[in-house]
């Protein structure tokens, strides 16, 4: 039995104990149905966080390809594979890489082959440096890197030097002269061949003039040539006038007679020469076969006859009188061996078996007047002239290198000297 001090004092304490208890069972209760898409957060999935480790691994698999092609490039551009001229620039491709052993053919991202032409290793000889590209490119992705590199000569003992270019990056190492000692036993010789230009033959020689005060440069360059033939008299026109008379022996029909010999033939027979009978055939019609010039006048026959046209006024070298231009007419013509038997000038012979009554023609010689001479008087005038030919570079100057053996008689032979450098062969 309490008394009443114990009563004030115990009703507190159960009150207060009971209420909290009632707040706890508030909060487990309030934590159990509230936050219900919290309790299950750690099993959600990240799409975006997957999505960037895929990129980054994508990135370290062409990373890791450039790295195998610049090692390869490292590798493979030496003395004899960098470029020998400023600003001239040596590719490998990515296929060459393979084809060669350099490397071992790679995939991309999605296990496809990359682009085995359009990937390339570079090397570009700037001055006394070099620059290498690494390029490569797989589907739609493409990127390069740029390298400067060094190049290195290595002194390998008191007695020799290798004289050989190994390129690496300005941060990389340098090859042990120890590594290189090992293979003293395959050394290469450098040689060298020098061609000079080379050239198209000569042109003809063209003729020109000059002014007296205004002469050329004459001499003897490299695509030109140029001679002085100095002064000179030549003519500068003609004044022309009629001369004497001339006349042509044309043949012209004196008489006839009727002898038996072959049908389809005409007969001409020359008086001064009644043993020779000259037979053409009915249709034979005379035929044009250019024109011809002569100083000298030209008669007719049975088978070629001339035509008068003019004079040769360009002819240089008739000082007075120029030469006669006449046209040439000819025609086939056989001789009368027998009343039935013929033979061309070609000698082929001719026979027939139809004989008949023909009218031979009986011809002879008559003077023909055809015109006048043409007399020219020359004027002269004073002239300097050169002439000149000319010609084309085809292919510049160079120097050939070769790697070799000491002494290499084939090399030599061919004109080939050592430059003193060497290096130990791969």
């Amino acid at each position: 039995m309490y008394t009443d001090g114990e009563q004030k004092v115990g009703l507190p304490i159960k009150i207060f104990i009971l209420c909290f208890v009632l707040v706890i069972i508030f909060l487990f209760v309030l934590m159990w149905f509230l936050p219900i898409s919290n309790r299950y957060s750690k099993y959600h999935y990240d799409s975006s966080n997957e999505n960037t480790k895929l990129n980054v691994l994508a990135d370290r698999i062409f990373n890791s390809n450039v790295q195998e092609m610049k090692s390869a490039g490292l590798n493979y551009f030496k003395s004899d594979k960098l470029p020998k001229k400023n600003n001239q620039t040596s590719i490998l491709t990515l296929k060459q890489m393979i084809d060669k052993k350099l490397i071992i053919p790679f995939t991309d991202k999605n296990g496809r082959s990359c682009d085995d032409e359009k990937s390339y290793v570079s090397v570009k000889k700037k001055n006394n440096e070099y620059e290498m590209k690494v390029n490569l490119k797989c589907e739609k992705e493409e990127d390069y890197i740029l390298l400067k590199l060094d190049c290195i000569s290595c002194n390998c003992s008191d007695n020799w030097i290798i004289k050989d270019c190994f390129i690496y990056e300005s941060s990389g190492s340098l090859l042990s002269c120890a590594v290189l000692k090992d293979k003293n036993n395959n050394i290469k010789y450098e040689y060298e061949k020098k061609y000079d230009n080379k050239y198209s033959d000569w042109s003809s020689w063209k003729v020109l003039t000059y002014e007296k005060n205004d002469l050329p440069s004459f001499g003897k360059y490299e695509l030109i040539e140029i001679e002085n033939l100095g002064r000179q008299n030549i003519i500068d026109y003609y004044e022309y006038s009629n001369g004497e008379p001339f006349y042509q022996y044309k043949n012209v029909q004196i008489g006839s007679a009727i002898k038996s010999y072959c049908d389809g033939y005409n007969y001409y027979r020359n008086i001064n020469d009644s043993n020779t009978t000259y037979a053409v055939r009915e249709k034979a019609q005379w035929r044009y076969v250019g024109k011809v010039s002569s100083n000298e006048i030209l008669f007719d026959t049975v088978s070629v006859k001339y035509e008068f046209v003019g004079f040769d006024t360009t002819c240089v070298e008739c000082k007075k009188i120029p030469k006669k231009i006449w046209k040439k007419y000819t025609r086939e013509v056989s001789v009368m061996l027998s009343p039935a038997t013929m033979v061309s000038e070609d000698g082929y012979v001719t026979r027939c078996s139809k004989i008949g009554a023909k009218n031979i023609e009986i011809f002879d010689t008559a003077k023909s007047f055809v015109g006048y001479e043409l007399v020219r008087i020359p004027f002269c005038k004073e002239i300097y002239s050169y002439r000149q030919r000319t010609r084309k570079l085809i292919k510049e100057e160079y120097t050939d290198y070769k790697w070799s053996v000491f002494n290499n008689e084939t090399l030599l032979k061919k004109g080939y000297t050592y430059t003193g450098n060497k290096k130990i062969a791969a």
